[in-house]
């Protein structure tokens, strides 16, 4: 695992993608400020890193280092702890300054930067960290002022001048929020929406950026309208607004904006109660996933029950499984006149080390009665691990569930599907890999098993070798 910058892109349904390797922005040294702004005003926005690190205190060599000082100096001090509260800035000194020059991207379009730090003016090497943008001299181009650790500050003059069009919008909000933080700019031309700001002044680090919005044109010379909708829901538009100027849209003027929540009647109401009165608790384990692997994006010990539906003792009426945590056995509810009771099930306590996943019901063996896969999944165990077995239960048909063969799993599972893979008349197995206990981002192993007559056998290295290595699986179907 290695740091790195992300960048998210957006798909506007709540969801985000990290596309800083692909964009070409995410290795960037050790960073401070970002600014994402339009400095040459072609319509695209420019990703700016402030960088520095005062001391490098991942040096894979300070421990030498230290080890060196202390010796040559341990007989002036009384003690260790006498050298490091009287001789601290000297003992800080064993670690290395790195001053390294700060970045610009020039965005290119369809998500492609572009590093231009040296031929836009950005080739000193430096401790910055702060910094903020604003057209300090009011030629329509945004100027920048960065902050240097143990230096002066650095005021850069953007050269760009009248190359390109531009639009300024100064909003006068109302009088609790006289710069409208919080506003929505949406701006117009070619007939459809071409760029969108939300006010907010502070960005990058510990850093105010200038209130009036800036938008790049390129060679845009006329803009359609320009909306604003306000934190209330009021809104301005604009029309037929000049380029090349400053913008004043006011509060004041503003119209209440349509109405967009539409009000439903509930389509769904809870009945847990009064069909699950036994009732269901799902305990996770305690284990701290961060502390073995700090760059997670999220936990794979905690991804919380499985459940499965099936009719286990033939009498028509849906059951259910659900799967427990490590230490926490699978449950299994069957329905009885309307209503759901748990049943015991000795070999679900028996197994209940394992951390079920995936679960599925399916007639494994042809027999006419639901059978039960379920998924060993998890990252508590190192990769290899029995804890990874997967587990086949085969039901008596009365509901009385017996565990039967399985080949081997060995890596953390996420799903089961079943499907007649071979064409011979009964179903086979793909078990799907989640991740490599401690080494994520590597890809799991998946496996592919058929079904012999009853008798499941892996088969993947020889008709879906590449399953072995499909990538971080976590649903099938």
């Amino acid at each position: 695992q290695y740091m790195h910058n992300v960048l998210h892109l957006n798909h506007g349904n709540g969801f985000f993608s990290d596309v800083s390797q692909m964009a070409g922005v995410a290795k960037t040294e050790w960073s401070w400020a970002t600014l994402l702004c339009d400095f040459d005003n072609d319509g695209n926005r420019d990703i700016f890193v402030a960088n520095g690190y005062r001391r490098d205190l991942f040096d894979g060599d300070i421990q030498q280092k230290q080890e060196v000082y202390v010796r040559a100096n341990m007989n002036r001090y009384k003690s260790a702890e006498d050298m490091f509260e009287k001789g601290y800035q000297d003992f800080m000194d064993v670690y290395d300054p790195i001053k390294v020059r700060n970045y610009l991207f020039k965005n290119k379009g369809g998500l492609q930067f572009e590093n231009v730090s040296e031929p836009w003016g950005f080739a000193d090497s430096t401790f910055s960290n702060g910094a903020a943008v604003a057209d300090f001299d009011n030629d329509g181009d945004l100027d920048l002022v960065i902050n240097n650790l143990d230096g002066e500050s650095d005021l850069y003059e953007n050269l760009t001048g009248s190359k390109n069009n531009y639009l300024r919008i100064k909003l006068e909000g109302p009088r609790n929020n006289p710069d409208g933080i919080g506003a929505k700019v949406s701006v117009y031309y070619d007939g459809k929406l071409q760029q969108f700001f939300q006010q907010k002044l502070v960005r990058g680090y510990l850093s105010s950026n200038e209130p009036t919005i800036h938008f790049g044109l390129g060679k845009e010379n006329k803009i359609d309208s320009v909306l604003i909708a306000w934190q209330d829901g009021k809104i301005n538009k604009i029309e037929q607004v000049p380029i090349n100027k400053v913008a004043t849209l006011a509060y004041k003027t503003a119209v209440p904006g349509p109405l967009k929540s539409t009000q439903y009647a509930p389509l769904f109401a809870s009945v847990t109660n009064e069909f699950l009165p036994t009732g269901f608790v799902h305990k996770e384990s305690r284990y701290d996933e961060y502390a073995d692997q700090i760059l997670l994006p999220h936990e794979f010990a905690r991804s919380g029950p499985s459940i499965a539906t099936g009719d286990v003792n033939g009498d028509g009426a849906a059951d259910f499984f659900i799967g427990g945590a490590k230490d926490q056995p699978g449950s299994l509810y069957i329905s009885r006149n309307g209503f759901f009771e748990m049943r015991a099930t000795p070999i679900f306590v028996s197994d209940r080390k394992f951390e079920d996943m995936g679960a599925m019901f399916f007639d494994a063996d042809a027999d006419g009665d639901s059978d039960l896969y379920v998924v060993s999944g998890g990252s508590e165990f190192n990769e290899g691990s029995e804890m990874y077995q997967d587990r086949l239960y085969i039901n008596d048909g009365r509901g009385n569930f017996s565990r039967s063969g399985l080949p081997k799993t060995s890596s953390s599972g996420s799903s089961v599907t079943t499907f007649d893979f071979d064409g011979d008349g009964d179903l086979d197995i793909f078990r799907g890999g989640e991740v490599v206990a401690h080494q994520y981002p590597q890809s799991p192993e998946s496996y592919l098993f058929v079904n012999e007559k009853g008798r499941f056998v892996d088969k993947t290295k020889e008709i879906a070798h590449d399953l072995a290595r499909a990538g971080m699986i976590k649903s099938s179907t």
